[in-house]
């Protein structure tokens, strides 16, 4: 399940939001005059959310910060985290320890956000329900790291 799950996020990662934030520009009038139906389509998924999360409707800079992270910094370590559990690679505590801390940190500090930054229209619910699978894969990770294979030899 935490194979697929970080593979549905760097898909996610690599596909419909820069697709709309770098595509639309964080505006959705933007994605609908787009050429491209890739464009438009991502658009039209960020429709949908911006219904429940109008804080996407006019994304302030702390957040575009936080979803330029996810896109090129997180987007890459979703990949290689789905392979290196596929391949219950003994590299992957060294980087799916801090990567799952970091990510972590960066749902509470949205979820936070999204609180003291209440927008009139935001189902918190919804918005959490959403959301949520990115603070509970890593933090499931990080308890399965805790046995996870070394890969250091041991002395007789």
């Amino acid at each position: 399940a935490l194979i697929a799950t970080f593979a549905v996020f760097a898909l996610t990662a690599f596909t419909i939001e820069p697709l709309y934030y770098y595509g639309c520009a964080w505006d959705l009038a933007r994605c609908e005059l787009s050429p491209y139906s890739a464009v438009r389509a991502a658009g039209q998924v960020w429709g949908l959310y911006v219904g429940w999360d109008p804080l996407f409707a006019h994304v302030p800079l702390w957040l575009q910060v936080l979803c330029t992270i996810e896109v090129f910094v997180f987007g890459p370590l979703y990949a290689l985290t789905a392979i290196g559990i596929a391949r219950r690679a003994t590299w992957l505590p060294t980087i799916a320890g801090p990567f799952c801390g970091a990510l972590v940190y960066s749902t509470v500090v949205y979820f936070a956000m999204e609180v003291l930054e209440l927008m009139p229209g935001t189902h918190l619910g919804l918005v959490f329900a959403i959301n949520i699978p990115w603070t509970i894969a890593p933090l499931a990770l990080l308890a399965r790291l805790r046995t996870w294979p070394s890969g250091k030899r041991k002395h007789a």
